[in-house]
Parts: structure tokens; C-alpha cells; sequence
């Protein structure tokens, strides 16, 4: 979850309350190291976007004439 969205609060979290069931520091610090490791070597490898980049483009049509 780091590596693929660049987020790696959420992917520390995510290890926390689904797999391990419990929230001790050591395994928290060890979680998060890890996921911000994976967020900096998808950084590194495939540059300042994340893997599963999706562009966002929005044309909102004009604003509607008074009448």
C-alpha cells in the first residue's frame, strides 16, 4: 500500500490492524520504517509519482448563462 499509493502512514496501518492485531511501538516503528522505505525506492525507481499513478482531468462545462 506505500509503495503503490505513496502512502505510508496507511500502509503502517494498515499492517497494524489487519494482520498483526496489535499495536506494540516496536512493531510499529519496524512497520513504518519499512513503509516509508517502499515509498522512497518506488520514488527512486519510477520517479516522483506513485506506481499506480491515474490522471485526474476534470473539464467542468461553463459556468450556465443568467436568463
Amino acid at each position: 500500500m506505500a509503495a503503490a499509493f505513496s502512502a505510508p502512514l496507511a500502509g503502517t496501518m494498515f499492517l497494524l490492524e489487519e494482520i498483526t492485531f496489535r499495536f506494540q511501538i516496536r512493531e510499529w516503528l519496524t512497520a513504518l520504517a519499512t513503509a516509508i522505505s517502499a515509498d522512497l525506492m518506488t520514488v527512486l525507481v519510477y520517479g516522483t509519482r506513485p506506481c499506480l499513478w491515474l490522471p485526474v482531468n476534470f473539464n467542468l462545462p461553463p459556468s450556465p448563462t443568467p436568463g
